[in-house]
């Protein structure tokens, strides 16, 4: 019996694998790598996560904070045990992708290698984040918000404030188990979360931010901002206590309760690729993972937002009369056509799966002659509410090189068929506000 392509790690510790599980959430499981390894018995990193040209290194040491008589020895130990030796872990871990990117092994025998490629080292952007989760609670037993922003401030200069860690080139993010938890939940897809660290980096390489009181309220300022941060002026100083208003506020409450819906998108995602590793699917199996990771990982590119646009139509037709739709995404080549389509009753599963996925080839064909400007298309095929079981069908297909004889039989498919004349259906983002206004 042939088993799955791959088994991923889960985390070492209880840290590791709270961590693995966080991540897994944003990121999604093709995109996130626990536990992985450069040479035998030695690890590369707590967790790698590969999206596109950016990879994030995250090193959790799991060290508990020091309870001695001396406030100033604990922080310097736990800074040491926690902070400093992540940083070099992620340092190491850098400079080993650099030079060996094929060297990256899912297991400490180094059977396994990574199997998403590494993005090239001319484009290759890379974020490190350092997990310190026993900072928080020390931290608030003395009355602060967490750990204190502070880039002006090097090594373990000031007790709970982070800037500048030496062990490591380049800027290093040091998160708390609260702040952690706070980014993770709240900028939960990998656009989300890469846009936040990219504008923030750029903030502190330009000399932009004086400090904040907590990455939460770095992140709150952010968000009240329309996500940026300020293009010019005097060093920001971020006021305390904007996390916390934030999540007070009636238009954020109301947000969080629209977007409950978007997780469908990541489900959607997320058992496609299971399928995939486990060799369930229907069709695709002999597809090779660097052919169906790109795909995958246009899906995955849509932000919190958008997924909630995209789930909220498709499952309105899901639970309505089914259909066709055409929904662009927020990349500007790219649209989705969406098939839910009914069974016929006495139609075995085999049969329907087969006649939905005729059907998605032959709309994607129509959907082209109906709109020439279309480039890249990914076909979603779906039954309907209560439908018997339950089954995805995929399809991508890229139409700038489609001849003018294959868009002319995509013309006849349209004309015989009917479609996309009135199940044409056109998604913007203007339709609904991120943080919608109360009545």
């Amino acid at each position: 019996m042939i088993g799955p392509r791959f088994q991923r790690g889960g985390g070492i510790n209880g840290s590791e694998r709270a961590l693995a599980a966080l991540a897994d959430r944003s990121f999604l499981r093709l995109w996130t790598w626990p536990n992985l390894w450069m040479k035998q018995n030695s690890e590369l990193a707590d967790i790698l996560v590969v999206f596109g040209d950016h990879v994030l290194i995250f090193s959790d040491k799991g060290a508990a904070y020091p309870a001695t008589d001396d406030a100033r020895l604990n922080w310097t130990r736990y800074y040491r045990r926690a902070i400093a030796e992540s940083a070099h872990q992620i340092n190491r871990a850098e400079r080993w992708i650099e030079r060996f990117p094929d060297k990256v092994f899912l297991d400490p025998r180094l059977e396994t290698p990574l199997p998403v490629p590494l993005p090239p080292l001319e484009r290759r952007v890379v974020h490190r984040i350092c997990v310190a989760p026993a900072a928080a609670d020390a931290a608030r037993a003395e009355g602060l918000a967490g750990l204190r922003l502070a880039p002006a401030v090097v090594g373990d200069a000031e007790r709970f404030a982070t800037g500048r860690v030496e062990e490591c080139r380049g800027w290093v993010h040091v998160f708390d188990q609260i702040t952690l938890d706070n980014v993770l939940s709240e900028l939960s897809t990998a656009p989300d979360l890469i846009a936040y660290l990219t504008a923030k980096e750029a903030l502190v390489e330009r000399g932009g931010l004086a400090s904040a009181p907590s990455e939460s309220d770095l992140l709150a300022g952010y968000l009240l901002n329309n996500r940026r941060f300020p293009a010019d002026g005097a060093p920001l100083t971020v006021a305390a206590g904007l996390w916390t208003g934030l999540q007070e506020h009636p238009q954020y409450l109301e947000r969080q309760r629209r977007d409950r819906i978007s997780v469908f998108w990541d489900r959607l995602i997320e058992r496609v690729y299971r399928g995939f590793v486990a060799r369930d699917l229907e069709l695709g199996n002999e597809i090779p993972m660097p052919d169906l990771e790109p795909i995958l990982r246009l899906m995955a590119a849509e932000d919190r937002f958008n997924r909630r646009l995209l789930s909220m139509i498709i499952v309105e037709r899901i639970e309505g009369q089914g259909g066709a739709t055409l929904i662009p995404s927020s990349s500007p080549d790219l649209t989705y056509l969406t098939l839910i389509q009914p069974y016929d009753r006495d139609e075995t599963e085999r049969d329907y799966r087969y006649r939905r996925a005729q059907s998605l080839q032959l709309r994607i064909m129509a959907a082209k002659a109906a709109n020439p400007g279309l480039r890249k298309i990914i076909a979603i095929g779906l039954g309907q509410a209560n439908a018997r079981g339950g089954s995805e069908d995929l399809a991508f297909a890229d139409t700038q090189a489609w001849s003018p004889e294959m868009i002319a039989h995509g013309q006849r498919v349209r004309d015989e068929l009917g479609y996309f004349r009135d199940d044409r259906v056109v998604l913007n983002r203007q339709i609904e506000d991120e943080f919608p206004e109360l009545d």
